[in-house]
């Protein structure tokens, strides 16, 4: 998963499944209730109102007479929390041969329902309305359809043993796209093969009034395209440059991996009006993508979003295929144990910025002011302090976000940006042990290619990964993971940049990539002058409680009203930092806040402050020659 809400568009963090998905065999559970192994369960969902945000679905389970206990998913993959939202449910309806069936929620596993099939019935037909999550940029000519919000299952099965028969209705002239593979399409439905639950809840479905698919190529005897779905005419109109980096982009992710797990591959996005920041979910056979409609039209959105695709098609090796054993549950009620996040989230955020690079989809500069922004913030962050990035990793589990307030006080998923930092030490490491002969590229190959075929879980634990690493170059890994993740570190990783022939430094005046992220954010990014970020209706959003601003008493959620007695404005706040450099005079915030107004004297004279990564010239370009394209 990546998203890139609040701080992601700075650390670039921020998704539809194979057929033939399988769960791991190593995960145990209990065998999968008889009463669902009578048949397949048929769910026919009607996405026609999702103009009015609200999907339909029926369900008909095979079940024999007596007790039957039905689950709503709840612990949602690539999501690494309980994030299956039961309260969605807008209407709940059990029959059996005609007649209504009396139900009961349990009252401490809220998405359990328990009933008793009567004595004759064969089945259990089941009404689910659901109101539509806004999470996707969904608006009246623009939806998705994730099959985990519209599906029931046997408690105690394992996903991969539960038969589904999907079909859906879209909103008439609407485009649709999808991973599952069409059986048949008639003028009420689109009927697709059927598939196990696993597959199912992998394989979402995005619709929208304008779309167009766009051929990619075939790469390791797969197919490949790009299907976008808008609100907005004229949002789908990528042009041959981007397409081509696009294209560039399969072929650097097959070359890198040297095999594919899945039969096809979509890219699907949606590009909505609603999309106020890009954001993705992985699957074994595509990706749910968002962004905004102005993604092909405007260089900003397009370089903003760069690593979004990257990102969430190497989770295809790193996420679905190989997995962490922890997070490869048997069904969607048991929790996942995420402690390897810096490896599912953290290496393929490292992946794809070298995908992203490689591909031409993030020029070389992006590349380089992109780690300047992600370090630069990491090491800035108060709650380093007394938060280890590790801990960072239960983040998904009791559900904080990562643009809630206070977040440089609390650190959210910083698993994905501080592990990229992490894993590119780990490259730079790989090469100057063996003279260049080696590198990442090497351990991502042999850990995460396998041999091509259909969608594969193959789990792994951390010393399956050590062992291949050392495989690759001997070196103490365990330690030098365990310092990197496991210790509550006062400054961020920056052996990696220091490495590759750099150094992390600072000048007065912001990178290329620092302004398009604040113009596509809407936010003015001066944490590392007063400690603070402000968004476009001059409200401070986030707030480092030990640095300048904060010092001076402001506080988060203050609007700020004026800067030295003239009315606020984010150039002017901008220009006043840069002219009392070497002043002996504060920079006076008036601020309001719930009705009442302060004043503030803020102590910085020491101008702007942006980073950027400075060359070292007695050390070789290690970063030119890790983005330097493999395929041909």
């Amino acid at each position: 998963m990546r998203t890139a809400a609040g701080l992601g568009l700075v650390f670039g963090v921020l998704a539809v499944g194979a057929v033939g998905g399988c769960a791991p065999e190593a995960a145990a559970a209990p065998t999968t209730p008889r009463a669902s192994l009578t048949g397949p369960i048929r769910v026919q969902v009607d996405a026609r109102d999702v103009p009015q945000m609200v999907i339909h679905a029926k369900l008909t389970v095979p079940a024999r007479p007596g007790a039957l206990t039905l689950v709503y998913p709840k612990w949602i993959p690539g999501t690494h929390g309980p994030t299956g939202k039961v309260a969605d449910i807008s209407g709940l309806r059990f029959s059996a041969e005609g007649k209504p069936l009396a139900w009961k929620r349990d009252p401490e596993e809220t998405s359990e329902f328990a009933l008793n099939v009567p004595s004759g019935a064969s089945a259990v037909e089941v009404e689910l309305d659901v109101v539509v999550d806004k999470r996707w940029g969904e608006t009246a000519d623009v939806s998705d359809l994730n099959w985990n919000r519209v599906v029931l299952y046997p408690k105690g099965a394992r996903a991969r043993d539960v038969q589904f028969e999907p079909s859906v209705q879209v909103p008439a002239g609407w485009h649709y796209a999808t991973a599952l593979r069409r059986v048949s399409q008639g003028a009420d439905a689109v009927s697709f093969q059927r598939v196990s639950l696993e597959t199912l809840v992998d394989s979402p479905v995005i619709m929208g009034r304008y779309g167009r698919t766009i051929d990619l190529g075939t790469a390791l005897g797969a197919p490949h395209a790009l299907e976008i779905v808008s609100d907005t005419g004229g949002a789908v109109d990528a042009n041959e440059k981007q397409i081509t980096a696009y294209k560039r982009l399969v072929a650097e992710a097959t070359t890198l991996f040297g095999a594919r797990h899945y039969d096809a591959y979509s890219f699907l996005y949606i590009l909505s009006s609603d999309g106020r920041s890009s954001s993705g979910l992985e699957h074994h056979a595509s990706s749910q993508n968002l962004s905004m409609p102005g993604l092909f039209a405007k260089d900003d959105e397009f370089r903003a979003a760069s690593k979004l695709l990257p990102h969430e098609y190497t989770h295809s090796w790193c996420g679905k295929y190989r997995r962490p054993k922890g997070l490869a549950t048997p069904n969607y009620q048991e929790p996942t144990h995420n402690e390897l996040l810096w490896v599912y989230e953290g290496l393929t955020e490292y992946t794809g910025w070298l995908l992203a690079g490689r591909s031409g989809l993030s020029q070389a500069q992006d590349s380089k002011d992109h780690l300047a922004l992600i370090a630069a913030t990491l090491d800035a962050i108060p709650a380093r302090k007394w938060r280890s990035l590790g801990d960072t990793t239960y983040t998904p589990a009791f559900g904080q976000e990562s643009n809630r307030p206070w977040y440089s006080a609390q650190r959210a998923r910083d698993y994905y940006p501080e592990s990229l930092l992490i894993w590119l030490e780990a490259d730079t490491l790989i090469r100057q042990k063996t003279s260049g002969a080696r590198s990442l590229d090497d351990f991502l190959r042999a850990f995460f290619g396998g041999a091509s075929g259909g969608a594969e879980v193959k789990p792994y634990e951390l010393g399956d990964l050590l062992a291949a690493l050392n495989r690759v170059a001997e070196h103490d890994w365990k330690a030098f993971f365990e310092q990197r993740i496991t210790e509550v570190a006062a400054h961020a990783p920056l052996g990696g940049i220091e490495g590759a022939g750099y150094r992390l430094a600072y000048r007065d005046k912001p990178s290329d990539l620092q302004g398009v992220v604040e113009r596509v954010s809407k936010t003015l990014n001066e944490r590392f002058t007063l400690g603070m970020v402000v968004n476009d209706k001059a409200v401070v959003t986030d707030l480092h409680f030990d640095g300048p601003a904060g010092r001076a008493g402001l506080v988060e959620g203050s609007i700020l009203v004026a800067v030295n007695g003239r009315k606020y404005t984010a150039e002017l706040l901008r220009r006043t930092i840069a002219e009392n450099k070497g002043s002996a005079s504060p920079i006076e915030l008036l601020t309001e806040r719930d009705g009442f107004y302060r004043t503030h004297r803020v102590a910085w004279n020491e101008g702007g402050r942006y980073p950027y990564l400075e060359r070292v010239a007695s050390k070789p370009d290690t970063l030119a020659t890790m983005l330097a394209p493999r395929s041909r």
